[in-house]
């Protein structure tokens, strides 16, 4: 499976997942309308996701993102490597 098949199954993963949200707010929305005086839609319970281009965070902030991680995961890996002593394994 190349990069751009497995991008794709991943977007439709999570575009049927925000799809079947979608479906269980606005069931939620039917079941606790007769019960409240507000009108209540599905979407008041549920925000969905945006799937349009462009939609993403500039790359700029991913990148600051990935250097936090980055950093937390090599902080957590000298500390595990010095409570052994330094040996690995």
């Amino acid at each position: 499976m190349t990069p751009v098949e497995l991008r794709q199954r991943i977007d439709g993963y999570f575009w049927r997942l925000d799809q079947e949200r979608q479906f269980l707010a606005h069931l939620a929305a039917a079941l606790i309308q007769p019960h409240t005086k507000k009108r209540i839609k599905g979407t008041d319970l549920y925000k969905p996701l945006s799937f349009k281009k462009g939609s993403t965070e500039p790359k700029e902030n991913r990148l600051k993102k990935f250097e936090e991680v980055a950093k937390r995961l090599a902080k957590k890996e000298t500390e595990r490597s010095e409570g052994n002593g330094g040996k690995t394994g």
